[in-house]
């Protein structure tokens, strides 16, 4: 299985280094499908003006991931690093923390993971923790 191209647009962010390395770790524990994989970093207007457009929802949100179902592109990925840090505040993690756990989702996301149930979401959570190196098994 050949590994997916993933692009990442910086622009303007200071975790650059972080960003990368959490990326690459993620990406050395799974297998993920052929496919080009973006991940773009972009403030609290556009990620909510995404959030409207594609999925009726008018706020801001801190990672939104849309998946594809074809072999050139396996998701687009949309992070908003402003409110990873509102987030990182309201659940008493770092920023680096709490962005690494957002790139994680959105990787669960690509490779099929969902959290529409509560049983989903436990398992989704359980398997961020595996990409990321710190769940118990």
């Amino acid at each position: 299985m050949m590994l997916p191209q993933i692009n990442i647009n910086l622009e303007n962010i200071p975790e650059k280094s972080f960003i990368r390395k959490t990326i690459r770790h993620i990406a050395d524990r799974i297998i993920l499908p052929k496919g080009a994989m973006s991940i773009s970093f972009v403030d609290t207007n556009r990620i909510q003006e995404l959030n409207r457009q594609y999925r009726g929802k008018d706020n801001q949100t801190d990672v939104l991931t849309f998946c594809f179902e074809n072999e050139s592109i396996l998701s687009d990925v949309y992070i908003c690093i402003d409110v990873v840090k509102a987030n990182a505040t309201e659940h008493h993690v770092s920023e680096s923390e709490e962005l690494a756990r957002v790139i994680a989702h959105a990787f669960a996301h690509s490779v099929g993971y969902e959290h529409d149930t509560n049983k989903r979401y436990k398992i989704m959570h359980e398997f961020e923790d595996f990409l990321l190196g710190t769940g118990t098994k």
